[in-house]
């Protein structure tokens, strides 16, 4: 196994948001943005693209400074469709990480209360 990324994301973790009484689902405009910070901070972090046939192992941390309740599983969503651009943005200029599909491992953490907000990733090739 080699580590092929590992970085502090000084970013606060975020979940999809509900999308009630419409018939249609949307991303709204502040999933967007933080989409393309978390897709920022992982180039600046020297994140670079992986081949679709390589599986991945991934351990995530998220670090929540308040006490709002946030699901794991969404906060784990959230991370894995930033690197994967092509799902939720058309500009030029974005490649994509990975695919979703590629992570054959995931351990997540949340830890709520902390001292500040961030997200901790370690990448792994299989």
């Amino acid at each position: 196994m080699q580590q092929i990324f590992q970085a502090i994301l000084p970013i606060t973790p975020q979940t999809w948001k509900r999308t009630e009484g419409r018939s249609h689902r949307f991303m709204p405009k502040s999933l967007r943005e933080y989409y393309h910070a978390l897709y920022a901070e992982m180039a600046m972090a020297g994140m670079i693209p992986v081949a679709n046939n390589v599986e991945l192992k991934l351990e995530i941390t998220f670090y929540n400074s308040d006490k709002r309740w946030r699901d794991l599983d969404n906060l784990e969503k959230a991370y894995l469709d930033s690197g994967q651009p092509s799902k939720w943005t058309k500009k030029i200029g974005y490649r994509d990480f990975w695919d979703d599909r590629q992570f054959s491992e995931v351990y997540k953490k949340r830890v709520m209360n902390a001292y500040c907000n961030q997200i901790t990733v370690k990448i792994w090739e299989i």
